[in-house]
């Protein structure tokens, strides 16, 4: 933005740098601030339970699986208990139908997640299964339990992805990518009917991490763009600049404020695992570049010399030595350019 005081929203979660950039007659200023501007993430409740129905009494075993390093946890299970418990178990002991909420807290806020009509306890039977694994990286294997009641002596699982199986407590393996809906079919004396869950497996590629930067070299302060190139769906990143400074975003800006060069290291993750690619030496920073006020520092006229001095007050020969450091020509604004030029017709008019 431009102005004295500016205002800015940060959307995603990261750690920002602020640079200042302020003009005169007298020159250009330019200040970064490092890692000036922390934006948090927020805390996600989740959860997953390892049954929804069955007959009294009817135990549930609930799973935390919120993100955002929560810190405290506090579980209503609808029939007047609760827990602080992270994965707590709990028995309902009357039918009926329950909605469970579960309130998380971490070092920046809270949040509240809320399954309506999520258990169904019933003095009749009802089928119900559960799984060891709902989530991960292909090939996953999972182990699935008939929970039904009514004590049936046939099953018919459908898993999904063309397969199928009649045992009771079969396990089985997913071999590709996919979200899969898997239903078991149960019957016997006591006990006729079916389950069905959409959704209920996701299986997931490998992730494989890249990137590339917009620019890899440039003189101090140097600011980056970085695009993650990685594949297989992470949801995860974490970057190392090389300068002590990260960032969690997928495409994040980096700023360099010292000369030097860097290795850029990126991590990545999903549910079937993480990956890491880093390149060493990849970003070159040089020098700043002068300003304007500093390459033409004392050159002007000087009307009380005498004899040969020049406009300088330097008498010739007139041997002038200036230090600039490289510049890409990509890079170069046309500021620099103007004040190159000032340079040079000075110097051809001191002779």
């Amino acid at each position: 933005g431009t102005g004295q005081t500016v205002m800015h929203t940060y959307t995603e979660p990261g750690t920002y740098s602020v640079t200042l950039a302020i003009e005169n007659p007298a020159g250009k200023f330019t200040k970064t601030f490092s890692n000036h501007i922390t934006v948090t993430t927020p805390p996600a409740p989740l959860f997953s339970v390892d049954r929804t129905s069955g007959e009294l009494p009817l135990t549930v075993r609930f799973t935390d699986e919120s993100t955002g390093d929560i810190t405290s946890w506090y579980w209503d299970f609808g029939d007047g208990s609760t827990s602080t418990l992270r994965h707590p178990t709990h028995t309902y002991t009357k039918k009926g139908t329950y909605t469970v909420t579960l309130k998380v807290k971490n070092r920046y806020g809270t949040a509240t997640t809320t399954k309506n009509n999520l258990i169904t306890t019933d003095v009749n039977p009802v089928v119900d299964f559960a799984a060891d694994q709902q989530r991960g990286g292909a090939p996953l294997t999972v182990r699935f339990t008939d929970l039904s009641g009514g004590s049936p002596n046939q099953w018919r699982w459908d898993f999904g992805d063309g397969r199928s199986s009649i045992q009771q407590n079969p396990t089985h393996t997913y071999t590709h990518p996919g979200t899969f809906r898997v239903e078991l079919t149960a019957s016997g004396t006591n006990i006729a009917g079916s389950l069905a869950r959409t959704g209920y497996i996701v299986v997931k590629d490998q992730p494989t991490a890249a990137f590339d930067a917009g620019k890899t070299f440039g003189n101090a302060p140097l600011t980056v763009s970085f695009s993650d190139r990685s594949t297989g769906g992470p949801e995860e990143w974490r970057w190392e600049f090389g300068d002590g400074s990260g960032s969690a975003e997928r495409h994040p800006t980096h700023t360099y404020t010292e000369e030097g060069t860097y290795s850029v290291l990126l991590t990545i993750r999903n549910d079937a695992g993480s990956d890491w690619h880093q390149k060493v030496d990849y970003i070159t920073v040089m020098k700043p570049t002068p300003t304007h006020a500093a390459l033409t520092e004392g050159i002007g006229s000087d009307e009380g010399g005498e004899g040969n001095e020049t406009a300088m007050g330097i008498a010739p020969p007139l041997n002038i030595s200036i230090d600039i450091p490289f510049v890409n020509p990509k890079d170069l604004g046309s500021e620099y350019i103007m004040l190159i030029r000032a340079v040079l017709e000075r110097l051809k008019e001191s002779g």
